[in-house]
């Protein structure tokens, strides 16, 4: 239900505090084991990624149902990249 919610989120103005939730909940699912992990887990997605790119969320909501493939996938598209300091290529 999640997975249709989310996909449905990308034609519809749904609050980005939401898609960052569900995107890093489903996330945590995955990579965060015990419920008390996945629970710091998400508390630190959300720090981290808040707002989650839509890539990143399409990608977490297309693979819902297998974690390899949402690891292998979607954590390249989840993580933010370093930005340059300035006058570097």
């Amino acid at each position: 239900m999640i997975v249709v919610c989310l996909v449905v989120a990308a034609g519809c103005d749904v609050a980005q505090q939401d898609v960052d939730h569900i995107t890093c909940t489903d996330l945590c699912r995955c990579i965060g084991g015990l419920p008390s992990s996945q629970m710091k887990c998400e508390a630190g997605c959300t720090a981290q990624l808040a707002p989650v790119p839509d890539a990143c969320a399409q990608c977490v909501a297309e693979t819902t149902s297998s974690c390899t493939t949402m690891i292998s996938d979607c954590i390249p598209l989840c993580t933010p990249q370093p930005t340059p300091l300035q006058g570097e290529p």
